[in-house]
């Protein structure tokens, strides 16, 4: 009688169980945030003015602050401010593009690279753990396994071993990679193939 109608209660029902998914994940975000600061404490209550570390994290602080203030322009990208006049200096040292990626939203609201840097080790570990939770619980169905493949994933001792190290914290990438690729064999979709791309 109202097929308008019912396309309408369709679509509510499908928006609905998109916000509980959301919510769910952004949960389960949280929670890989909350272990990441535990980890790394005391850094959460001095975001500003340490890292931790030595002399490690000064290469990664300025790669990130680098990267992510030139990253909308190309011509400038690779070309650091460090071994003038060589070009490409970016080059010498390893990128972290997938931890600018991470951190490229706060770039707006942080022009410090301290701080920046420091929400990157942040958001390494959680995004790490939260990725590794979404391809055990895509494998297994179970949400508990997948939480604790997070855990043991992102905060494993090599991982804490190198929290100073930026560029081999970043591991989210990789399960994301994997996750894709098992749902481009389990049924192949553009949202798929677009998540191993």
């Amino acid at each position: 009688m109202f097929p308008n109608g019912t396309r309408l209660v369709k679509g509510c029902r499908l928006f609905r169980a998109a916000v509980r998914t959301l919510g769910r994940e952004a949960l389960v975000f949280t929670f890989f945030l909350l272990l990441a600061a535990s980890a790394t404490r005391p850094l959460i209550g001095h975001l500003r003015t340490r890292t931790l570390g030595y002399t490690d994290p000064f290469v990664d602080l300025w790669t990130i602050d680098w990267l992510s203030q030139h990253l909308l322009q190309p011509r400038s990208f690779f070309h650091g401010n460090t071994f003038a006049p060589e070009p490409h200096a970016v080059l010498y040292s390893d990128l972290s593009l997938g931890t600018v990626v991470l951190a490229l939203p706060f770039r707006l609201l942080i022009d410090d690279p301290v701080p920046l840097y420091n929400l990157a080790v942040l958001l390494a570990l959680a995004f790490g753990g939260w990725t590794f939770h979404a391809l055990v619980r895509d494998l297994t169905d179970n949400r508990t396994a997948g939480l604790l493949a997070g855990i043991l994933a992102a905060f494993c001792s090599h991982q804490i071993y190198h929290v100073y190290h930026l560029n081999l914290l970043t591991i989210g990438w990789l399960a994301l990679f994997l996750l894709g690729l098992h749902r481009i064999l389990r049924r192949p979709t553009m949202g798929a193939i677009l998540l191993t791309s």
